[in-house]
């Protein structure tokens, strides 16, 4: 997600970025829509955390413009 080809918690702390702080737009934004409902939000943050220390499933990349 962060062009390494990796997914980690750099990738969770744009995501919080961009929703809480101003952060810059995910290139392309579809990245960030985790959960792959077609949105970039909270419930994104968490299907991500719960995938990097939960055991959660696997990023299902979305179609968020």
């Amino acid at each position: 997600m962060n062009h390494t080809h990796t997914i980690n918690i750099v990738d969770l702390t744009s995501i919080v970025a961009f929703l809480f702080s101003g952060g810059p737009v995910p290139d392309p934004k579809k990245v960030a829509d985790i959960n792959g409902n077609c949105t970039v939000n909270i419930v994104d943050v968490t299907y991500f955390v719960n995938f990097l220390f939960g055991g959660g499933d696997d990023p299902k990349i979305g179609c968020a413009p």
